[in-house]
């Protein structure tokens, strides 16, 4: 009768050992798929603002100006992507270029011809790597669409205002 005591000891006990195992595999399964998971978490692409100072504009023969001014938040910033749209098309241009935290920067852009003097909205989004991987932030945008631009591309805000003496030429 001792022996069948026993028995049922051992069968448990392997039980036990063969349940642990399961566990230890399920673990390292996990485990693997959590940290994997986690790279791509990073609050610098919540952190990074970017914004278009739309007074500051200037549209010219076949380009823009656009000046970017970041505000702080400690994302590292490797460059801005800007999407220009008319309405019907779309002409995306990137800029791998750093951007302190509270600095500002022109930057001069060549556009499409079939875009040029006719950009209704214009997209900046800060681009951010992390390690080997590109993320993107928070985007701003600007409309563009009820503005006129002057001859010396100048951007006019107000209905009533006209491009500097009345002539859209100059």
């Amino acid at each position: 009768m001792e022996k069948k005591g026993l028995s049922g000891i051992v069968v448990s006990l392997l039980l036990i050992l063969l349940a642990l195992v399961a566990v230890g595999i399920i673990w390292v399964l996990i485990n693997g798929f959590i940290k994997k998971g986690t790279e791509d978490v990073s609050l610098g692409k919540l952190t990074v603002n970017i914004a278009i100072n739309k007074e500051a504009t200037r549209f010219g023969s076949g380009g823009v100006s656009v000046t970017v001014a970041r505000t702080s938040g400690a994302g590292n910033l490797s460059g801005i992507k800007f999407v220009f749209t008319n309405g019907t098309k779309e002409y995306s241009v990137l800029r791998e270029e750093t951007l302190g935290e509270l600095g500002n920067n022109i930057y001069q852009i060549s556009l499409a011809n079939d875009l040029t003097g006719k950009v209704q909205k214009i997209t900046a989004i800060p681009v951010l790597k992390v390690g080997n991987k590109v993320s993107y932030g928070r985007s701003d945008e600007q409309d563009f669409s009820s503005v006129s631009v002057c001859g010396d591309g100048l951007v006019e805000y107000s209905r009533l205002e006209q491009c500097d003496d009345g002539n859209t030429n100059n």
